[in-house]
């Protein structure tokens, strides 16, 4: 048998080689695609802060898993990568650069540096935040110390020049400060507009804002976009082409304090940002479409239009001269404010100033309750002969100027806590210009908006629900609110048993008128009425409505199995969401030393 075995292969020449695979398999990280290396950093990369977001406490401090403590791990874990071989840097790099947080001075100093050493980075960023009121004192003092530090021995690129030649008076300028004061109050909004310059692709800016009126507002930063605007023609390298975004917010310190804290400082009848300010700044972004503002005063009149304090009856009053000027909010598609001190009047103007609106969406702000004025009186609320035309109404502003409107989601918890009253959202109260938005496919409505200011208006009233309602919608969302349960919703987290028992049982009759309601909306529908909705969901805040926490566990799908059922016969999916009535609203607590005079002290 070897002989045989032999002669074969002798016949045959040399036996063949052992098989071998086509594709060795990959040692390490470095050795696999650079799409697959793409693909596994790109899960390092931070989300970018939430509006509203405050700034991080020390990292020793934070808890594992709140968005602070994983946001500067992703972006510790992607500067490690960068410094394992020149290969893994180029690709996590401009990870790295995406999305940028500044939280602290000698941060926002060492931004600045960096860019102007090496314009490439600024390239690979996308979103930046400043969390940082630039006017405070503090941040002043701290800015001007990280300048002595950091940019004495700065060595600018050479590249491109149109940019390098922007950059040198702010060069001379640091220096000059270094010996002389003068000016040093505006160095921190001078170098971050010199930083957002260097950020050709720049898409989202979350910026802190004054709330304050000790605090300056941002007069310098808004003249050196305008500045900037208007040196440079290059279309390669023309700034702000590709900001998108702009989102604008105080310090939640103060916000807290100024909402919650028992303070004894002079809180103004109105406070808060104060988007309109910075509408020239707006004007010198060309694809600007979305702005976002957290706790704003509520004024979206025009900027040129003056406003005069009122005295009307004990509570002061804004009412504005409107003049002839073009909207300055034009190009803008959406618009989200958050913690808004904005009334139906308001609204009226901000449609106004915004016609190629497509979303509009506005948060209420809640203060405790010793930080609001008594509610208006009716009589009070009717200050004037209000008729179905009255140019300052929601419901006005809705006929006339959100033709384009797509989206909307408004609400108050109590209207005559922020304006005169429901007049200001429309006739009786109510929004009748809503059939006429044949462009809206989403709405977010109160109840009390829809039939009046009380539960019996809408059991009285001639009106069935798919006749108050646009016509296209796809997604309607109704929230059960009354003006009445703003009280019931400061007193429910501290409810017994008993007296949620007591809530559930005395509202029998308008649980019934409520389901009948939504029952004769259901079987209303139809292909010539509404043919487009998909989806209607029923926000209930006041809980104990519709639960029942007794020996019998009632929940509020009990009372709704009639109603969707009606709704699924016609192919429209119908939810109910009761919000946690557990959850204990903000109550006076001083537990820190006011920032407002802090802020006083230090500019004295």
């Amino acid at each position: 048998m070897e002989g045989v075995i032999y002669q074969q292969t002798a016949n045959n020449g040399p036996p063949p080689p052992p098989p071998t695979t086509t594709t060795t398999t990959p040692r390490n990280l470095t050795e696999l695609p650079t799409e697959i290396i793409e693909g596994i950093l790109e899960w390092l990369v931070p989300p970018p802060p939430e509006i509203g977001e405050s700034k991080p406490v020390a990292f020793s401090q934070m808890v594992e898993g709140e968005f602070w403590h994983d946001f500067i791990l992703c972006r510790r874990a992607l500067a490690k990568v960068c410094l394992v071989s020149r290969g893994l840097a180029s690709i996590a790099r401009p990870l790295l650069y995406r999305n940028i947080a500044v939280w602290e001075e000698e941060s926002l100093v060492l931004l600045f540096r960096t860019l102007v050493e090496n314009p490439t980075l600024g390239s690979w960023n996308r979103f930046l935040a400043c969390q940082m009121t630039l006017t405070a004192p503090g941040v002043i003092r701290n800015i001007r110390n990280a300048v002595h530090k950091h940019v004495q021995d700065i060595k600018p690129a050479s590249e491109p020049q149109v940019i390098m030649r922007t950059i040198e008076p702010v060069l001379k300028m640091t220096k000059i400060l270094q010996t002389y004061p003068f000016g040093v109050d505006l160095l921190p909004q001078t170098l971050l507009s010199y930083i957002l310059m260097l950020l050709p692709k720049l898409e989202t800016l979350l910026l802190w804002v004054p709330m304050w009126d000790n605090e300056d507002e941002y007069d310098a930063l808004i003249g050196n976009v305008k500045e900037m605007k208007q040196q440079i023609k290059s279309p390669e390298h023309m700034p702000f082409q590709h900001l998108h975004t702009v989102m604008f917010q105080g310090n939640p310190a103060i916000f807290e304090h100024l909402t919650v804290d028992d303070c004894d400082c002079d809180i103004p009848d109105v406070w808060g940002v104060q988007p309109r300010h910075y509408h020239e700044m707006l004007a010198c972004f060309p694809a600007l479409n979305t702005l976002e503002a957290w706790a704003d005063d509520g004024y979206w009149s025009h900027p040129k239009d003056p406003m005069d304090d009122v005295d009307f009856g004990g509570f002061g009053f804004h009412a504005v001269a409107e003049g002839n000027h073009p909207p300055y909010l034009a190009g803008i598609k959406h618009i989200y404010l958050h913690q808004s001190y904005a009334a139906p009047m308001h609204l009226n103007r901000l449609l106004k100033n915004a016609p190629d609106l497509q979303t509009l969406y506005m948060a209420p702000r809640y203060e405790s309750p010793d930080k609001h004025y008594e509610p208006l009186s009716p009589s009070a609320s009717s200050w004037m002969d209000q008729t179905e035309d009255d140019p300052n109404t929601l419901d006005t502003g809705l006929r006339l100027y959100a033709g384009k409107l797509k989206s909307l989601d408004v609400g108050w918890l109590n209207v005559r806590l922020v304006g005169m009253g429901e007049n200001e959202i429309g006739y009786e109260g109510r929004l009748p210009s809503l059939p006429q938005l044949t462009n809206l496919e989403r709405l977010c409505i109160q109840l009390s908006t829809l039939y009046g200011p009380t539960a019996s208006s809408a059991a009285s009233s001639q009106y069935q629900l798919i006749d108050l309602l646009p016509p296209n919608l796809v997604e309607l969302t109704l929230e059960d609110w009354w003006w009445q349960y703003e009280r019931i919703m400061r007193k429910m987290a501290k409810w017994d048993n008993q007296k949620k028992l007591t809530h559930y049982q005395s509202h029998a009759d308008y649980r019934a008128a409520a389901t009948s309601l939504l029952i004769a909306f259901a079987q209303a529908l139809s292909p010539a009425k509404m043919p487009h909705l998909k989806k209607v969901l029923l926000l209930c805040k006041i809980p104990w409505t519709w639960v029942m926490t007794d020996s019998e566990d009632i929940q509020a799908d009990f009372h709704f199995r009639f109603v969707t059922e009606e709704f699924r016969k016609r192919g429209v999916v119908f939810e109910v969401s009761c919000e946690d009535g557990s959850a204990e609203l903000p109550t006076g607590n001083r537990c820190f030393v006011c920032p407002i005079v802090q802020i006083s002290h230090s500019q004295a």
